[in-house]
């Protein structure tokens, strides 16, 4: 028995056989690619535990010169204290006000109270950020002040991020990779705009790809992912390369800037 056992546990070392929670590696992924990893200002949670809450108008506000919180929580405000000490989050001294709500706001800000009083831990992205207590995610954040265009792809060798914002352009090229920066000019912006300015947002989650070999690993997965006014949109799954027509134009622009990075 004991044989069979080590050669088991062999079988696991050569595997890959340490078995991590994908949702810690999630936390070093993302922390690894953060843009911007401050705590600062207003933000909208779009997801808690895993649920789209955007319909909600969710707030929070970090002042972090007074270590202050306080925001909206569905149907009261709420506020209190926190510490950011690198990527440990804590929360204290949490109080609310008492209005009266119907059961479905209040169940959602329930929630959300309880997940803060949980966090204690936090991932920066270019977009905002995510808290976790231990590996499980409780909410995800978006900075209310950025509009911000994210376009990913990856299959099993290959990964690319592509991070653009009015102040800068920012590209990974790998899993867990350091971003390289450059800054974005007015006129590249407003280019960007013009582009953007032409789709439908609300539609861009029902836009269908016009190929699909992701689905068999004929080629990376796509996605792009536009963040304005603290919403955050998302579009289907397409091929890196074959990008659907709708967005076809603002997706080579995005890569073309991505290029002129150093």
């Amino acid at each position: 028995m004991k044989s069979i056992l080590l050669a088991f546990a062999l079988v696991l070392l050569k595997c890959g056989g340490d078995v991590t929670n994908p949702k810690t590696m999630q936390i070093n992924e993302n922390q690894n690619a953060s843009i911007n990893p401050e705590l600062h200002g207003d933000y909208t949670i779009n997801r808690l535990h895993g649920d789209d809450v955007s319909s909600f108008n969710l707030k929070i506000n970090f002042d972090k010169e007074t270590q202050k919180v306080f925001g909206f929580s569905g149907c009261n405000r709420f506020f209190g204290t926190f510490s950011l000490n690198e990527s440990t989050l804590k929360f204290g001294k949490m109080a609310s006000t008492k209005r009266m709500c119907r059961p479905a706001l209040v169940a959602t800000e329930n929630a959300l109270l309880k997940a803060l009083n949980n966090a204690d831990a936090i991932t920066f992205t270019a977009t905002g950020f995510s808290v976790f207590s231990g590996s499980d995610l409780l909410l995800s954040a978006v900075n209310d002040a950025k509009l911000t265009i994210a376009y990913t792809a990856s299959s099993r060798g290959f990964f690319k991020e592509v991070i653009v914002d009015e102040n800068q352009i920012a590209t990974v090229q790998k899993r867990g990779g350091t971003a390289i920066k450059k800054a974005c000019d007015k006129a590249t912006w407003q280019q960007v705009e013009t582009l953007l300015n032409q789709l439908q947002l609300n539609e861009l989650s029902e836009i269908n790809a016009p190929s699909k070999k992701y689905a068999f690993d004929g080629a990376a997965l796509a996605q792009l992912t536009i963040t304005k006014n603290g919403k955050t949109y998302e579009s289907s799954a397409f091929d890196h390369g074959n990008p659907p027509k709708e967005i076809a134009n603002l997706v080579k622009e995005i890569l073309s800037l991505s290029e002129n990075i150093e």
